[in-house]
């Protein structure tokens, strides 16, 4: 009789009554009778599945950064594949090995998971003192891996091979030391894999990339075609961060910080700075001591068919180094020649054209005397969203290049992260973590207060702890 009565009534208002329920329960509602199957699967009207996804809720989706307006959403797809991603990273085990079958559903699942990070809408204010907007996409993604076995412990996903992309970029995005997991193993892990010059060849562009394909230039050259590698810049977080926390240092990092213009100043960019590259950033760089040969051949040639040593970074006598860098960057405009002559990548978004620039940086060493450098670049933006930094810093007659990506989306306060090598990349010449970010707030840690587009700038004497060993 209740099924009935529920049946009768108009079908405007039983679509009204479902925007309320759950997902799960919008889909046993469906189950009833063939009656309510064609109320929510039998229409083409997205009006229910956009009220239900947004009461879940999720951030709407015409307000994501890079939300198409010419292009249709499919609410439903995108709320069915957002509640099986939540499952399958729930049920997924860590210590139990998984049929070759379940590997794919649980790679789609991660994809999806990035993707709700990428579409959560920018964190707007209504007025000048109120704070960010909260973003209903990230407090949704960190319940679900809150629940996801596989992201609290990612060093069993190699149990039953299942290293996906997808999931290291995740890790590398929330960038903290996980629950559960001894931080001293995950540090070392780290360590053995950036500081591993078996990982920095021709097929890696030197960095932190994977070569997917070749692009002809021309009759007689070719170049690589790259694509992110987020296990190596998951591992470069690590190594920064750990270096950075043990010094009582905070950097941007989490879902939050991850988010389209979450940058301070992202709001007050110049015309056609899409990349929010204009400003003053903070740069870490962490690094071994390379000046003694021996350290070298010690670590990368103590296992040459096989994970280096993990014991060496134990030993009394390791030196890891952490710089912080403050750097000023200008925009070129389009009469200034810039320094780069190698053509955007065949892959580039056109949307996006690549940005130019120069900036000059300052770091204070331990003997009190100023070390300042020239720095010269470039940032393109990729058709799947990367973000790619490259530029070229100068200490006296030393050059040294940066390749690196942006962590989360476009303008993130999380800022880049990437690597440090020769410009003629050989072997031995690899500084291979650094991060760079810019943040707007005055705290008590004036070392990571650096400003973009506020009007202001941090006085070079409150940079604080320059060069930190350890």
């Amino acid at each position: 009789m209740a099924r009935t009565m529920l049946l009768s009534l108009p079908t405007e208002l039983i679509q009204n009554i479902l925007r309320f329920c759950t997902p799960q329960t919008v889909a046993a509602f469906s189950q009833i009778c063939r009656l309510a199957f064609a109320l929510v699967y039998g229409t083409e009207d997205q009006h229910l599945w956009r009220e239900v996804f947004l009461s879940v809720p999720f951030d709407d989706l015409r307000v994501s950064p890079d939300h198409d307006p010419n292009v249709p959403i499919n609410w439903k797809t995108e709320l069915q594949r957002r509640v099986r991603a939540s499952s399958v990273v729930a049920f997924t085990p860590k210590d139990i090995p998984l049929p070759s079958e379940v590997h794919e559903a649980v790679s789609d699942a991660f994809e999806t998971l990035v993707e709700v990070a990428h579409s959560a809408i920018p964190p707007f204010r209504t007025d000048p003192d109120s704070s960010p907007v909260p973003s209903h996409n990230m407090r949704w993604l960190t319940d679900a891996l809150a629940r996801c076995a596989l992201f609290y412990h990612p060093e069993s996903s190699t149990n039953f091979n299942v290293r996906s992309d997808h999931l290291q970029r995740l890790l590398a995005y929330w960038g903290v030391p996980l629950r559960g997991v001894p931080t001293g193993n995950l540090r070392t892990e780290s360590r053995c894999f950036v500081y591993d010059l078996r990982n920095y060849t021709l097929e890696t562009n030197w960095g932190v990339y994977r070569e997917t394909g070749t692009e002809q230039l021309d009759e007689t050259r070719a170049r690589y075609i790259y694509e992110a590698n987020w296990e190596h810049i998951k591992h470069c977080v690590n190594t920064v961060l750990f270096g950075v926390v043990a010094k009582l240092l905070c950097p941007p990092m989490g879902f939050d910080f991850i988010r389209a213009y979450s940058a301070p100043g992202s709001f007050d960019r110049k015309p056609g700075d899409w990349a929010g590259v204009e400003g003053v950033w903070v740069r870490y760089v962490c690094f071994m001591d390379y000046s003694d040969l021996a350290v070298i051949l010690e670590f990368n040639w103590s296992r040459t068919d096989g994970p280096c040593n993990p014991e060496f970074f134990s030993r009394p006598g390791f030196i890891e180094v952490l710089r912080s860098i403050r750097v000023e960057i200008q925009l070129l405009g389009p009469g200034d020649t810039p320094t780069a002559v190698v053509p955007p990548p065949v892959h580039a978004d056109p949307k996006y054209p690549r940005l130019h620039f120069k900036g000059t940086g300052a770091r204070t060493l331990q003997s009190g005397i100023q070390d300042d450098t020239s720095v010269n670049g470039h940032v393109d933006r990729y058709l799947d969203g990367t973000i790619q930094w490259t530029f070229v810093s100068q200490y006296g007659n030393v050059l040294w290049m940066f390749d690196g990506v942006q962590l989360g989306a476009v303008c993130s306060a999380a800022g880049v992260v990437g690597t440090w090598t020769s410009t003629r990349h050989r072997p031995g010449k690899i500084i291979p973590a650094s991060w760079a970010n810019d943040d707007c707030s005055q705290t008590s840690q004036v070392t990571l207060a650096v400003h973009r587009g506020c009007g202001k700038s941090i006085p070079k004497d409150q940079i604080q702890r320059n060069e930190i060993r350890r």
